[in-house]
């Protein structure tokens, strides 16, 4: 129940006149707030052929708040040569136009999916894109993909085959906590172990992996089954795609709930970057000139327990 009161003021002298009113609001009791969008993954890794074919090796669907009101749409690097296929909860992307060979350079593309349905905050994943290597004419050391995944379960790297090509030698790994991880090479394929126990809040990393000029990033999701890690601050995505122009970083909007502490930076380059967050938004700016040479740049951002990875091209 609300109650609006209005006062006649005037200049008679006489007393003011009041009156009230009262609004009662009632509640629809039929109606039901739907459940919060989620995808099955916060980023999805896809092959795009030589042939200019997408390889869909892994669904992309909602596993909670799906139903016929749902919509979907995307956005990205090059999003106008693909086309969003919907059925039902069933997503996958084809080829309508296809990209130029040159672009084959940047070994990979972001996408962006968002879902939204009204009364939900909605949902967004990204899709990797993973280009066919432009493989180089002479023997020049290089890796077969330019971002590969894992996990660390119980002390245990998992993660998938790095095959690296041309070189034996050994591999250099870069990145927050890159000390506390050795790697070896044996027949061109790469194996990475922990060798030093992790702090217990760390959820995932970003480590690159470098073979002389060649590089690669691996990304690591840890399981905290010791350490739970409770908090509700936390990013809206786990990846987030950019680039620098002009001495100007122009990132994807990174947004932040239930913070608004220090965003701190960590990685190759880190001292070259600043990120600061303003009504949950967070902005990250180059501070610095950054090496002639520097094709990509990685970075953690980290805020309290929670952090995300912001990939700089």
């Amino acid at each position: 129940m609300l109650t609006i009161t209005g006062k006649d003021v005037d200049e008679t002298g006489d007393p003011p006149l009041t009156t009230t009113a009262s609004i009662r609001i009632e509640a629809d009791s039929q109606f039901r707030l739907p459940d919060e969008l989620l995808f099955s993954k916060p980023f999805y890794l896809l092959e795009y052929s030589e042939e200019h074919v997408i390889l869909m090796n892994q669904t992309i669907h909602l596993v909670q708040g799906y139903d016929e009101e749902v919509t979907f749409d995307y956005d990205g690097d090059y999003y106008n040569n693909f086309e969003l296929d919907v059925n039902g909860n069933d997503l996958s992307f084809k080829v309508i136009s296809p990209v130029p060979v040159e672009v084959f350079n940047e070994r990979h593309l972001f996408l962006s999916i968002k879902a939204e349905r009204e009364f939900t905050s909605g949902a967004v994943a990204t899709v990797i894109l993973q280009l066919p290597a432009d493989l180089p004419t002479d023997l020049e050391a290089y890796f077969d993909k330019a971002l590969y995944s894992g996990q660390i379960q119980n002390g245990e790297v998992d993660h998938e085959i790095i095959n690296i090509n041309n070189y034996e030698g050994v591999i250099l790994i870069s990145g927050e906590y890159g000390n506390l991880f050795e790697a070896s090479v044996y027949n061109g394929v790469v194996s990475v172990k922990l060798i030093s126990n992790l702090p217990d809040n760390v959820v995932y990393l970003a480590l690159q992996l470098n073979a002389g000029n060649a590089r690669t990033v691996l990304l690591l999701d840890i399981e905290q089954n010791d350490f739970p890690i409770e908090s509700e601050i936390s990013f809206d995505k786990v990846l987030y795609n950019g680039h620098i122009q002009n001495g100007q970083v122009i990132h994807d909007v990174i947004v932040i709930s239930d913070y608004n502490g220090d965003i701190i930076l960590s990685g190759e380059h880190e001292n070259l970057f600043e990120a600061s967050v303003s009504n949950g938004f967070v902005s990250v700016s180059l501070i610095s000139t950054l090496p002639a040479n520097t094709l990509y740049v990685v970075l953690q951002l980290h805020a309290a327990n929670t952090g995300a990875i912001c990939r700089q091209i």
